[in-house]
């Protein structure tokens, strides 16, 4: 029996969660995939950016290159930077749409992170609403539309909240209530919301070293000289991409989910507590020689004055971390649970099991610093000692650089 060929189109490939959900769709023989994606700030061109992506992925067939159709545009843009032909194209060949492109930074203004958010959420509906062979949409939001909600977060709309510790959740929230509004118009649409993603539970690997291992970096004391906060019972909820990126493909091939909210989160873990994390840091850099420094646990609001004489008053080499330092803080201050349990009973009852923090927390921090301490080929040629060989797969930032304030949270 043939299989009905499907045409999906993706931005976002070239994210953490992007390139995980392309893998997955390249190994559905069926489905070719139109990829949005930015000329980058070097000139480097969309397909070749592609190319290296998929190289990057293990792909080096032609057959599969074939099937990966890179167009140029913009998410800031009214209908995506796209020209009218392409527009017209997308429109009579796509048949789904996956919306995972954004720009996680803190510092944003709110105009700015709705461009990144809002513009782009208007878009992708508009696009898939005149497509003439529609059958699903996914959309990428965040468990940070919560905000300031305390206590548990369900897994529905959250009509409520009003209050968010920065501009990148509010904008996301506003996003959610454009894809709630299309799916009351009869858009097949489902809505994912991802906590920390984290590195491939069986191997460790990411694209991109964000948020949970600057917060690693962080319980190691090494950007605070040993000077960390009281965490009591605070936990933190992390996420595998595969099981994210599991979790967006099987619900984009079954309209049996439009309407539903995924989160895709852990959820209270005992393996998870803030004081157990920051032991098993200590533990895992200490196997490779990088030191912890834990000389002082002080209350948070200590630390938040710390942190403004830092980036106000400090010298240049510790005002990035002085300026990261109140977003990692505002995370760890929150008072959140998210509910995950029809998620997972759904999951499940498709064969897909979120894994348990136990069986891979170590193996993400491994991974991570066994990749930050592997030298490029240029470093090889002048290293003179250990971190000057911390720079690998993160931009430039090493174990002891200090957080950017783009990576300081969920995707």
């Amino acid at each position: 029996m043939s299989v009905e060929a499907t045409n999906v189109f993706l931005t976002g490939a070239t994210g953490v969660v992007g390139a995980e959900v392309l893998r997955r769709l390249i190994e559905r023989p069926e489905t070719s995939v139109t990829a949005l994606v930015r000329n980058s700030a070097s000139g480097q061109e969309a397909e070749e950016r592609v190319k290296s992506l998929l190289e990057s992925l293990g792909y080096r067939d032609f057959e599969v290159f074939n099937r990966v159709r890179p167009v140029t545009g913009d998410i800031t843009k009214h209908d995506l930077g796209l020209d009218a032909s392409t527009l017209t194209e997308i429109k009579s060949t796509c048949t789904h749409f996956v919306h995972c492109a954004g720009k996680v930074k803190l510092s944003q203004s709110i105009e700015e992170a709705r461009r990144h958010s809002v513009t782009p959420a208007k878009s992708v509906i508009e696009l898939a609403s005149a497509s003439d062979r529609l059958q699903k949409v996914e959309f990428v939001s965040t468990i940070g539309v919560a905000g300031k909600l305390e206590g548990e977060v369900p897994e529905e709309r959250l009509c409520g909240v009003n209050k968010y510790h920065n501009t990148y959740e509010q904008s996301k929230a506003e996003a959610e209530v454009l894809c709630f509004n299309a799916i009351d118009n009869g858009l097949p649409m489902s809505i994912h919301r991802p906590s920390m993603v984290v590195g491939d539970s069986c191997t460790g690997q990411v694209s991109q070293y964000q948020v949970f291992y600057h917060l690693c970096d962080f319980l190691s004391g090494r950007r605070t000289c040993g000077v960390l906060p009281r965490f009591g019972t605070q936990m933190v909820d992390i996420v595998p991409v595969n099981y994210v990126a599991d979790c967006i493909v099987d619900s984009l091939f079954t309209t049996a989910s439009v309407g539903k909210i995924f989160h895709l989160c852990n959820g209270p873990s005992p393996d998870l507590e803030m004081e157990k994390l920051r032991n098993t840091v200590q533990r895992i850099y200490g196997e490779f020689e990088v030191d912890c420094i834990d000389r002082l646990r002080l209350p948070k609001w200590v630390l938040l004055t710390a942190a403004w004489l830092g980036k106000n008053l400090g010298p240049k080499h510790i005002r990035g971390s002085a300026r990261a330092l109140p977003h990692l803080l505002a995370y760890l201050g929150r008072n959140q649970v998210f509910r995950s349990n029809e998620t997972q009973r759904w999951m499940e009852s498709r064969g897909i099991r979120r894994p348990d923090p136990i069986d891979y927390v170590d193996r993400i921090i491994r991974r991570y610093i066994q990749d930050s301490q592997a030298p490029t080929h240029k470093e090889a040629e002048n290293a003179s000692s250990v971190e000057s060989h911390v720079k690998h797969a993160t931009g430039g930032a090493s174990v002891t650089a200090p957080a950017s304030e783009e990576m300081v949270t969920s995707t």
